[in-house]
């Protein structure tokens, strides 16, 4: 199948992470857009391990641009939680849309993880 400009396939959307103002506690808030997949869950996971190296402890996660949520995605998340837990700190989702909060339901992840 060829795109509109004929150069052949369409290119998938790509993950995103941009900084946002922090949230309430002056804490770090990130914009996280496109699928949270096998290609965007490295890239967020660098960015958490990142930002945990230079000492930041609770971050914001706003997945109200995020169009899909694979396994790899979710378990970058749990092990970023983890880690940021075990510092004292938290990474908060906000911004779930119903489908995200609902793979978070059946997968009986509602008391682990924090979401505003």
């Amino acid at each position: 199948m060829k795109d509109k400009q004929g150069g052949g396939m369409p290119a998938a959307p790509t993950f995103g992470i941009r900084k946002l103002p922090g949230g309430p506690g002056g804490d770090l808030r990130l914009g996280l857009s496109g699928p949270l997949d096998a290609e965007g869950a490295p890239a967020l996971r660098d960015e958490l391990e990142t930002i945990l190296e230079k000492g930041v402890r609770h971050v914001e996660l706003d997945f109200g641009g995020v169009t899909f949520l694979s396994s790899m995605g979710i378990g970058s998340l749990i092990a970023a939680i983890g880690e940021y837990r075990d510092l004292g700190g938290d990474v908060v989702l906000v911004g779930l849309s119903a489908e995200l909060l609902e793979i978070f339901r059946i997968l009986d992840l509602l008391d682990y993880v924090t979401i505003r």
